[in-house]
């Protein structure tokens, strides 16, 4: 039985980066037949998220219009 492969939804370009890396590493070590797909959702939306500070709750983003 194969499970369905996820989908991985992120905001920003570099945890794009990261989430493929740990996909690939993954299928490397742990399960050749493992599949995912990471999903810029922000990009997808016409925007993309630029700058978050944890300490202040605000969030910068360019806005496609």
């Amino acid at each position: 039985m194969q499970a369905k492969p996820i989908d991985i939804w992120i905001s920003s370009f570099q945890d794009q980066l990261y989430y493929e890396n740990m996909v690939k590493l993954y299928k490397e070590k742990v399960d050749k037949k493992f599949e995912a797909k990471v999903v810029q959702q922000t990009r997808r939306m016409g925007a993309e998220l630029l700058e978050y500070n944890s300490d202040t709750g605000t969030w910068r983003f360019v806005i496609d219009m």
